[in-house]
């Protein structure tokens, strides 16, 4: 690994979503939106749902993240460890907003829900709302 590039990877409890020796990533944490480059310092934090702007080679590669923990390592390595993550080419706008839809109407009779389901459908809800943000960005 060259000592300019950040090995990176995105993982869920599915899959291993993307990985790559990268030149930064930008991606929202519990604290606010954060830039990691090269030699960055250790770092935990929770991740938010949110875009993830990769770059390599002077290209963008943007995925969705939804919740997570990020860890950067001495040597330049970071991981994410999401709930859900997709490239921003593997969103899908009508099945998003069919999803938004579904959970919208769920969270309607909100009376009928426990606080865990209702804290469960309003997750789902801000992954849907962020997904097609990020979505329509790009699009």
């Amino acid at each position: 690994m060259s000592d300019r590039k950040i090995t990176f990877k995105i993982v869920t409890p599915e899959k291993l979503v993307y990985e790559n020796e990268v030149d930064q990533i930008t991606l929202p944490t519990k604290d606010g939106v954060i830039t990691v480059l090269p030699g960055h310092e250790g770092l935990v934090s929770l991740v938010e749902s949110g875009e993830v702007l990769v770059k390599v080679d002077g290209n963008g590669i943007v995925l969705h993240v939804h919740k997570g923990v990020l860890e950067v390592k001495p040597g330049s390595r970071v991981t994410v460890l999401a709930d859900s993550a997709d490239h921003v080419n593997e969103l899908d706008e009508e099945k998003i907003l069919e999803a938004k839809a579904r959970v919208e109407k769920i969270l309607e009779d909100k009376d009928k829900l426990s606080e865990v389901e209702f804290a469960r459908f309003e997750d789902s809800l801000a992954r849907e709302i962020a997904r097609l943000s990020i979505l329509r960005k790009y699009k």
